[in-house]
């Protein structure tokens, strides 16, 4: 069974490296009014490793960004 994620990953030839060390982190961008329509169901990517469940907040090269884009985390 392909999920929709599965999906989009192979036919935009997304590829996710296996790594222990940095466990994978997923977090969606959105209105909160769209992020809370949404289940946790809908938002966890299924994996053949396991469930990815989101973050409401990320940190990529020093900068730290919120689901809703606001910086708060940031400052």
């Amino acid at each position: 069974m392909c999920t929709p994620a599965l999906y989009w990953m192979l036919s935009t030839g997304v590829c996710l490296e296996d790594s222990s060390l940095m466990p994978l982190r997923l977090i969606w961008f959105g209105t909160r009014h769209l992020l809370k329509k949404a289940t946790e169901n809908d938002l966890t990517l299924h994996l053949d490793s396991g469930p990815v469940h989101p973050v409401s907040a990320i940190r990529d090269l020093g900068v730290t960004l919120d689901c809703g884009l606001t910086m708060k985390h940031h400052i």
